[in-house]
């Protein structure tokens, strides 16, 4: 069981490694052009100095730069290696002989014509180095006017929904726009050739929606009550994995139904244009509500930290559980709204009415959820006036929630709806994501690095503290998950993908440091020996522990040296 642990882990390193391989492959199906390239740089000059291109014009116009830069550096660095290869072999051949000296004809000869083939070398080197320079500054100025846009929408300054006056069109649009997407179904059903259609796909209808009611509705109360009906054996540790199993579950089988429903109602091809959608923001509303669900599900159920059950403790834990569903309803309604927004295209002081609600009951979520976390902080016993970096890290938390939660609805209230909608939304996003990663990472933990039991070590051991046996292998798993989930942090408070794709870019081609290059390469090929050496020796260890020492006279301590 542990040399699979170590083989499992290996695999992971090699699976990282050679993703990361892949994604640095950087050649194109077709070469580097020089006339494409300047053609679309001089057209890119004009587009940025008359800035008045859309943001998704730019941002296609970018992703094609950025390729063209990409090529230009491989083509750089293919010419480069070439004409490091000549100067080499010109420097073979010695000094050039001075005035007055001579040197024999063949090597006269050779030096002549490597001189050549350096200068022949050299032009195409240039060539890519300048088409890199320019295609590198143009992305630059582009990243630099999209930014300047997005900031200047998160600053837009609109009507207050607090106006009395924006409330009725606001409800009115609501309205309007709900019985639009109904007159749509009606149209669509009074057709004859629709319901010929249909004729020959309502028994398959019919078993679509009836499983996925069933998921979401029997199969999944069942399973929630499997997970609250579980044993204190199995409530004492988080990590279970027949209970991670079991919780897991209760978000996936009501994702599947929702799933099958969404299918269905495309089968029905019911909807038009506008229901479109609503069809298309349902995955996301059943990841908020199912996802809520799930999480609220898993929270520490009192024996799990305080070892008692007593009213304190378990109200705190219902609360939070509660609190986590408001979050994941305000979610699910948000992605409606906008998917309403989007069929609708309201005017900015309507969509500002009818998202204040949404942004007030996820500030008031988060504001919630501060106050739980801040409770059991206090909750918790120290042995030591000296704070852990998990409490120092968990008081930062509370502060954040406090602030997000008081600060959205009040800067939607004054009238920056785009700067509220960002603060709470992507504050609600990143604790969710938070929260996934550290159960993820528990799930981890206990297939690949599960501590070592007493009754596994022999006899003489046990006095080894087993949580340093798996120390690195729960630091690599939470290192790695921190590096995947960063890009995806990034993305939810603003990044774009451009600037990512730009950042591993960056990585790729490395850093200098004197006269060598330091990649993100070269960080996992350190990484990949690294810990294949220490599996192999850990794998040997526990050979030589279970198989080998057990057999000799070797005293105990011995034996562990």
């Amino acid at each position: 069981m542990r040399a699979m642990k170590h083989i499992i882990l290996a695999l992971c390193v090699l699976c990282t490694c050679a993703v990361a391989s892949f994604a640095q492959t950087t050649t194109a199906s077709d070469g580097f052009s020089t006339t494409e390239f300047r053609e679309l740089a001089t057209r890119a000059e004009g587009v940025v100095d008359r800035n008045q291109a859309s943001t998704s014009a730019l941002e296609i116009l970018r992703s094609d730069l950025f390729r063209y830069r990409r090529l230009a550096l491989g083509e750089q660095e293919s010419h480069a290696r070439r004409v490091a290869t000549i100067q080499k072999q010109i420097v073979a051949l010695g000094a050039a002989p001075e005035e007055g000296q001579t040197e024999s004809l063949e090597v006269a000869g050779l030096r002549i014509e490597l001189q050549g083939q350096l200068a022949e070398a050299r032009a195409p080197l240039i060539v890519a180095q300048e088409a890199y320079r320019r295609a590198d500054g143009l992305v630059g100025e582009i990243d630099t006017i999209v930014r300047a846009r997005q900031t200047s929408k998160l600053l837009e300054l609109n009507e207050t929904p607090l106006n009395p006056v924006l409330w009725w069109p606001a409800l009115e649009g609501l309205s309007k726009y709900t019985l639009a997407i109904v007159g749509e179904a009606q149209a669509q059903w009074a057709t004859s050739s629709w319901r010929a259609l249909l004729k020959n796909r309502v028994p398959l209808i019919f078993v679509l929606v009836g499983m996925g009611v069933f998921l979401i509705g029997p199969f999944t109360r069942w399973t929630l009550q499997r997970l609250e009906g579980a044993g204190d054996t199995t409530l004492r540790t988080l990590g279970n994995i027949p209970r991670l199993l079991v919780s897991l579950a209760s978000f996936l089988v009501p994702m599947a139904g929702l799933g099958l429903i969404l299918f269905a109602l495309i089968i029905a091809d019911i909807f038009a244009l506008r229901g479109e959608y609503v069809l298309r923001a349902l995955p996301a509303v059943g990841l908020s509500i199912f996802g809520a669900n799930w999480l609220a599900a898993n929270l520490p159920q009192g024996k799990i930290y305080s070892g008692d059950v007593d009213n304190k403790a378990m109200g705190l834990v219902l609360g939070g559980q509660r609190t986590i569903r408001i979050l994941g309803w305000g979610l699910g309604a948000y992605f409606v709204l906008d998917a309403f927004n989007q069929g609708a295209k309201w005017p900015t002081s309507i969509y500002a009415v009818l998202t204040f609600p949404i942004i007030c009951l996820l500030g008031y979520g988060l504001f919630r959820l501060g106050r739980k976390l801040a409770k059991y902080a206090a909750s918790v016993d120290r042995d030591t006036e000296v704070r852990s970096i998990n409490e120092r890290t968990l008081g930062l938390c509370v502060w954040v929630l406090y602030l997000t939660g008081l600060g959205g609805p009040t800067l939607a209230a004054v009238g920056y709806l785009n700067a509220a909608l960002q603060l709470v939304f992507s504050a609600t996003l990143s604790f969710a994501l938070a929260s996934a990663l550290f159960f993820f990472y528990v799930l981890l933990v206990r297939f690949v690095g599960k501590n070592i039991t007493a009754e596994n070590t022999p006899q003489g051991l046990a006095s080894v503290p087993n949580e340093g046996r798996s120390g690195l292998y729960r630091v690599a798993l939470g290192f790695a998950l921190i590096c995947l989930s960063l890009p995806v942090f990034a993305l939810i408070w603003g990044a774009r993908q451009a600037d990512i794709s730009g950042l591993w870019f960056t990585l790729k081609e490395g850093v200098p440091l004197g006269e060598t290059r330091i990649s993100i390469t070269d960080f996992l090929v350190f990484i990949l020996i690294f810990f294949i050496g220490y599996t192999v020796t850990r794998l040997v260890q526990s050979i030589l522990r279970s198989s080998v020492l057990q057999n000799t006279r070797i005293e105990a301590g011995a034996q562990n040296a």
